[in-house]
C-alpha cells in the first residue's frame, strides 16, 4: 500500500495515520553492499582450498582424490537465507482505547488506487494490544 490510516469507532478524531517505524528495504540493499566483496572472498577461498585438497589428495590416490572431489560437491550449499521473508516496511499507530472492546477500521491504498478496508477489533481486557495486518506482493520476473 501507498498509504493507511486506522478508522476508530466513536472517535474524536477521524482517523489515525500510520507511522513508518523501519524500512528493510534500505537495511537489505546497504547489507548487500557492504558484504558482496567478503561473502566472495569467503566462497573464493573455500572452494580453492576444497579442490587444492582434492588434487592433493589425487596425485597419491587417483580414486581418493575423486572420493574428495565428490564429498567436495555434496557439501557444498548454496546460501538461502532471503531478505524475501521480511516485510519491506513496518508501520504502526497507537490507539486509545475506552470501551472493553473498540472495532477499528485499517483502510489502505495501493499504488493504482484500489482501497481495501480491514475490520479489526481491539480489547480493553489487555493492557496492550498488538493487530498485525500483512500486504505482501508477488513480484513475478519473465
Amino acid at each position: 500500500f501507498t498509504s493507511a490510516e486506522i478508522i476508530v469507532e466513536g472517535a474524536k478524531k477521524d482517523s489515525v495515520p500510520l507511522e513508518l517505524v523501519q524500512d528493510y528495504e534500505v537495511i537489505a540493499k546497504q547489507t548487500l553492499k557492504d558484504r558482496t566483496f567478503s561473502e566472495i572472498g569467503k566462497i573464493a577461498i573455500r572452494l580453492a582450498t576444497k579442490k587444492l585438497t582434492e588434487n592433493i589428495v589425487a596425485e597419491q590416490n587417483p580414486n581418493l582424490g575423486a572420493l574428495v572431489g565428490l564429498f567436495n560437491a555434496i557439501t557444498e550449499k548454496t546460501d538461502t537465507r532471503n531478505w524475501q521473508t521480511l516485510p519491506n516496511q513496518i508501520y504502526y499507530a497507537r490507539i486509545p482505547v475506552t470501551g472493553v472492546t473498540t472495532k477499528v477500521v485499517l483502510k489502505t491504498s495501493s499504488p493504482e488506487g484500489k482501497q481495501v478496508e480491514k475490520e479489526l477489533t481491539v480489547s480493553s481486557k489487555y493492557r496492550i494490544n498488538f493487530l498485525t495486518y500483512n500486504t505482501h506482493q508477488i513480484i513475478r520476473s519473465n
